[in-house]
């Protein structure tokens, strides 16, 4: 998984995605993003925890 396309692709809504889930009481949001064949990906918990990539992947799994 790309590091740089989490920076590029969803780094910069981390904030909205946190406002969205408080305002929807959501226990956690995930969402993906891919250009090019290349994948990044972020898991966010009520907790405010925030997962890139294999972290979020592996916490999702768990969860």
């Amino acid at each position: 998984m790309e590091y740089a396309l989490y920076e590029r692709e969803l780094a910069e809504v981390v904030d909205d995605l946190k406002a969205s889930m408080a305002s929807d009481k959501d226990d956690y949001i995930f969402t993906v993003t891919e250009n090019r064949g290349h994948v990044a990906m972020l898991l966010i918990e009520k907790s405010g925890e925030v997962y890139i990539n294999e972290k979020a992947r592996k916490r999702l799994q768990i969860l």
